[in-house]
């Protein structure tokens, strides 16, 4: 598992600032498990239970948590000091991307993107990847 943690972290690519925090809006890759989850979307994104219709996501799960860094004047961007979970969102034909990486859930991948923060209620972790692409790890 140890040695498991140390290639992952190791497969982590991008700009990090000086903390270690990767800067939003960088292009970076990031190591993780592809997972799919259904949140709450409207009208109240509170419960499917309860009539909100619900959202699939992917998520990329990180082995470890990584931290977040805004500009200093950045009022959409708030900084994260542990996330372990990054929605991903496609551009384009983004139902052609999640039937694309389907077979892939579960596995573990490298996603390559730039990240943002969460700023509607169709976002549903903290940190977010606009995707670019995602591989399978060897």
């Amino acid at each position: 598992m140890l040695t498991t943690v140390a290639l992952l972290a190791a497969m982590a690519s991008g700009s990090a600032g000086e903390d270690g925090c990767y800067r939003y809006g960088s292009a970076l890759k990031l190591p993780g498990t592809l997972t799919e989850r259904t949140f709450a979307g409207p009208p109240n994104y509170d419960s499917v239970a309860d009539g909100d219709r619900p959202e699939k996501v992917l998520v990329l799960h990180l082995a470890t948590p990584m931290c977040t860094q805004a500009d200093n004047n950045d009022a959409i961007d708030a900084p994260v000091a542990k996330a372990t979970d990054v929605q991903l969102v496609f551009t384009g034909d983004a139902a052609a991307r999640y039937r694309h990486l389907q077979p892939l859930l579960g596995s573990l991948v490298q996603c390559q993107g730039t990240l943002f923060s969460a700023i509607s209620g169709h976002h549903h972790t903290s940190v977010l990847m606009q995707a670019a692409s995602c591989r399978l790890v060897d």
